[in-house]
């Protein structure tokens, strides 16, 4: 029955547009029905992403959700090599190596990849589940030199979704 449930990859700008947008001591109940779906096995932050989020709201909230990081792995390390390797292939760079902010984003998504189950020869077949991103990076498009989360997540049929998305298709109510 789990595999049915659509599962969840969350990059740190959905993090930190829930802490901004819906803060924990208004939106108590929220932040509880996505530490629970964490909780069950249907929700994660890799590790990498998880590091991102530096506000003190952040450290106990994981911590009281433990199954929310999903930890560096040599699975997930090669995910994200495949990841890497096919991107460049494709001209879908999402890393600049020349930016001295954080370059997390491979994480998001190749932790989604894992997920699914894709095979790594070929991360475009082989999908076993449905996992959906939940960022809040728009479409950088064609022209850009660097691609978002979003341009990647297209490439291979990766839905994202925003906060209220996900809740709606959760069936979520407060």
């Amino acid at each position: 029955m789990l595999h049915s449930l659509p599962l969840y990859s969350v990059d740190a700008s959905a993090l930190i547009e829930m802490k901004d947008i819906y803060p924990i001591h208004v939106f108590r109940s929220m932040w509880d029905f996505v530490g629970s779906t964490a909780d069950s096995g249907r929700l994660v932050v890799a590790e990498p992403v998880g590091e991102e989020c530096k506000d003190a709201v952040f450290k106990p909230w994981f911590a009281s959700h433990p199954k929310i990081i999903l930890r560096f792995s040599e699975e997930l390390n090669n995910y994200v090599n495949a990841l890497q390797t096919e991107i460049q292939k494709a001209a879908l760079p999402l890393v600049n190596p020349s930016s001295q902010k954080s370059q997390n984003d491979p994480f998001v998504v190749a932790a989604a990849l894992m997920i699914e189950a894709r095979n790594l020869a070929d991360l475009t077949t082989g999908s076993r589940r449905t996992c959906h991103v939940i960022t809040y990076e728009k479409n950088r498009g064609p022209q850009a030199q660097y691609k978002s989360i979003r341009d990647v997540c297209d490439h291979y049929s990766i839905r994202c979704l925003n906060w209220p998305e996900m809740l709606q298709i959760e069936s979520w109510s407060c």
